[in-house]
């Protein structure tokens, strides 16, 4: 039972809570996985969508799409609704891409990794004089 236009979702880090990006409200939501009410996620805008919790859970990351090429992650302080700019991620070379996909953050926050949509290259000959 429960939402279900739902994009992306993290947990938190003591498993009491769920942070999810309603599609129909284009918001975060904070849900308790037992009971309680659901609450919006101060200092979260239309289009983040939460990728993971701090360690302490005082912080959500969440990644904002841009364009394609260029997508934000920032954290956002849950109690302040305070928001920063943590990491910008764009690949080094877009020819043959067509966007960032997926993000990830470890745990700890330390690290991330995203995929890429790649078209197949191909060769392109150009051939003279041919009868």
């Amino acid at each position: 039972e429960g939402p279900k236009d739902v994009d992306l979702g993290a947990i938190s880090p003591d498993g009491t809570l769920v942070a999810i990006r309603l599609e129909k409200e284009d918001k975060i939501v904070l849900l308790p996985i037992g009971d309680g009410p659901r609450r919006f996620a101060a200092g979260t805008l239309a289009d983040d969508s939460p990728i993971q919790w701090s360690p302490d859970g005082r912080w959500l990351y969440v990644l904002r799409k841009g364009d394609p090429f260029r997508n934000q992650i920032y954290r956002v302080e849950l109690a302040t609704g305070r928001r920063e700019l943590w990491k910008e991620i764009a690949p080094d070379d877009r020819v043959g891409t067509y966007g960032i996909r997926d993000v990830a953050l470890t745990p700890d926050g330390r690290g991330y990794a995203y995929s890429l949509g790649r078209t197949a290259s191909s060769d392109l000959y150009l051939v003279e004089g041919l009868r």
